[in-house]
């Protein structure tokens, strides 16, 4: 679909042409004039540095491809979803626990929740396929995470991000609430980064 776009917005296919009845005519180009941002995430950024056109489509004019599947989990969703129930599970009570059965018991409804919320009854097989995998790593996490409690680590923080001591609005060393300022070196304008740490342990010790 990009590559389809990038081709009927060359140049040339929007140069001036000429007609019997009418003076020059120029069509309009697929990509607007934006402002250049100032603000990137991390996934944004290294989108940014690969590619200015695809970042303009995808980010700035928000171009997406049309996609109509969903009774069924693709890529993105499958790890989404995943993510969702650990960052619940990272802020429960349970998150300390030393007990497998617990933990899984608790990502297991979770993740049936999830479903329920974000799917209608009727979904093609590979859904329920895809659950089972899901709870089949869920367990594994489990007895992974209660070793971990047992060996005295801790659950500090999850979707932690920069700067959430700095008031909205405010810049304070570099920082701004969610973001870290990132200096591009000299005649060059300054970019902020947000960004999310997914996870932040410390050991009890």
């Amino acid at each position: 679909e990009f590559r389809r776009v990038l081709f009927r917005s060359r140049e040339a296919r929007f140069a001036p042409t000429e007609r019997e009845d009418a003076g020059p005519v120029t069509l309009p180009p697929v990509v607007q004039p934006r402002e250049a941002p100032d603000v990137f995430t991390v996934t944004s950024f290294s989108q940014h540095l690969e590619s200015p056109i695809l970042f303009h489509l995808r980010r700035q004019l928000r171009l997406e491809t049309v996609d109509d599947r969903a009774a069924e989990l693709d890529a993105l969703g499958f790890g989404n979803l995943a993510h969702d129930v650990l960052e619940a599970f990272g802020r429960s009570a349970l998150k300390a626990s030393p007990d497998a059965d617990a933990i899984e018991g608790f990502l297991v409804d979770r993740l049936q929740r999830a479903r329920a919320e974000r799917f209608p009854a009727s979904v093609l097989a590979s859904v329920p396929l895809q659950m089972r995998q899901l709870e089949r790593r869920f367990q594994e996490f489990a007895a992974f995470q209660a070793r971990r409690a047992r060996e005295g680590w801790s659950i500090e923080a999850v979707e932690w991000s920069p700067g959430l001591d700095v008031p909205e609005g405010e810049e304070i060393d570099g920082r701004r609430r969610g973001m870290v300022r990132l200096d591009m070196g000299a005649d060059e304008a300054p970019v902020w980064i947000k960004g999310k740490i997914d996870r932040i342990e410390r050991h009890t010790n």
